[in-house]
């Protein structure tokens, strides 16, 4: 289902759901704050996707328009992983909720957008309903998400040698032997402290 001013169908010239996204983003001339819908609930049912182009003053998250819809809410019936990228606004007590406010709004399958139900590159004002908390389009590997580690496959050696040819084990730490000191001096008064080591006698051999 498609509702475009230009009646223009993204996936005729847009193939990916990523350049769809880029498409409808942008207004063709026709300047509608309300949208090309407006009612109090919006229910869509689709099998391919469902695309609602910009119709704001502008492609910015907080600016995009195309449809208005009130405490009824917004619903998309979807069959399969049903494309979805849509512009628009709730009207709430308080005005136009609008960015990245709006997209915790939209139900699919009459609940919160569970995986598996819809594309997973599928946006709402621009911004990817997947991650409601961040509104950006910026690439994600929704199936990879783990950091990626290089590995390292070729041994690096020092350029100038240092360090070849010794093949024997070296201690990291080397501990010297005390000797037990012995003939220490008597004391006629009680011990106060350690003594005087100066008067103290090595081990006789």
């Amino acid at each position: 289902w498609s509702m475009l001013p230009s009646r223009a169908n993204p996936s005729s010239t847009a193939t990916t759901i990523d350049a769809i996204n880029t498409r409808l983003g942008q207004n063709d001339g026709v300047a509608l704050d309300e949208g090309a819908l407006v009612a109090r609930g919006i229910r869509a049912d689709v099998a391919g996707g469902f695309y609602v182009q910009n119709s704001g003053a502008g492609t910015d998250f907080a600016q995009r328009r195309g449809l208005t819809f009130g405490a009824g809410g917004l619903d998309v019936q979807t069959q399969g992983t049903s494309r979805i990228v849509i512009n628009g606004v709730q009207l709430g007590a308080n005005g136009p909720i609008t960015d990245i406010d709006a997209v915790p709004l939209l139900t699919i399958n009459g609940s919160a957008p569970v995986a598996g139900s819809y594309d997973p590159r599928s946006t709402f004002n621009g911004c990817f309903i997947a991650s409601p908390t961040a509104c950006t389009t910026v690439a994600i590997d929704f199936e990879n998400s783990f950091p990626v580690q290089d590995v390292i496959d070729e041994e690096v050696e020092d350029d100038d040698g240092v360090g070849e040819g010794n093949t024997v084990p070296q201690a990291l730490i080397t501990m010297r032997d005390i000797d037990p000191m012995t003939g220490e001096p008597l004391l006629d008064d009680p011990v106060t402290g350690a003594g005087n080591d100066d008067l103290w006698t090595p081990p006789t051999q």
